[in-house]
């Protein structure tokens, strides 16, 4: 059972009743990321996910409930695949690098859905709040643990201090912003794939020059 702040990811459900959520929840995230949250309908879902629509209701009741629970388990993606690795380097310098890496790594591959993602947050400004308070509720979320990173570097004097909410801003902006203006850059001057991958790549590089030298401490002074 993987663990973040207390919260179990994996819900130790039986193997078979598992799965079947596994394939419904992959499905909503397939329906939601091409209609949308409005126009989704739970009957599509069931159909794309090759289930009854009884079925569907039977796990999640409302397409509301479905729908957080695929946010949900994109930021429990985000925690595994992104903030549980780098959180694995002691000094702050290499978790930064390594979360930057991973970061846009995770996007990259998934930037259907942070379009998708970034729309229905601007129309529902309660929904991170809402799936973030259940990470809270169990420990703490994403934030309080780069808080506490972040407080211990500068105890070690690695960083100086920085505040953390700004410091997830400027991660966040500098990470996502490639992937909203790059596709219409790209249709334009008619950019490659291998292309894209290299300007991306640089830009790991780029984002991480930017923070690092904006926050360590040089021979005692920052």
């Amino acid at each position: 059972m993987v663990k973040f702040f207390g919260y179990n990811i994996e819900k130790g459900l039986p193997m078979k009743e598992a799965s079947t959520e596994k394939v419904i929840l992959t499905a909503a995230r397939t329906v939601f990321t091409r209609k949308g949250k409005d126009g989704a309908r739970m009957q599509e879902i069931a159909d794309e996910a090759g289930v009854n629509k009884m079925l569907l209701h039977y796990y999640f009741r409302s397409k509301e409930k479905l729908f957080h629970r695929v946010v949900e388990e994109i930021i429990e993606q985000v925690v595994n695949s992104v903030v549980k690795i780098s959180a694995q380097a002691e000094r702050f310098e290499d978790f930064l690098r390594t979360f930057i890496d991973l970061h846009i790594d995770f996007l990259r591959e998934n930037h259907d859905m942070l379009t998708f993602l970034l729309w229905e947050a601007k129309k529902d400004t309660g929904l991170v709040h809402t799936v973030l308070g259940k990470f809270s509720s169990m420990g703490g979320t994403p934030l309080d643990y780069l808080a506490a990173k972040i407080h211990y570097a500068v105890q070690k004097e690695e960083i100086r201090p920085v505040e953390p909410i700004e410091f997830v801003l400027n991660i966040a902006s500098l990470d996502i912003f490639p992937f909203i203006v790059l596709p219409p850059i790209a249709s334009v001057v008619n950019l490659s794939d291998s292309r894209m991958d290299a300007l991306v790549e640089k830009r790991k590089k780029e984002i991480f020059r930017l923070l690092w030298n904006d926050i360590k401490i040089n021979n005692g002074k920052s």
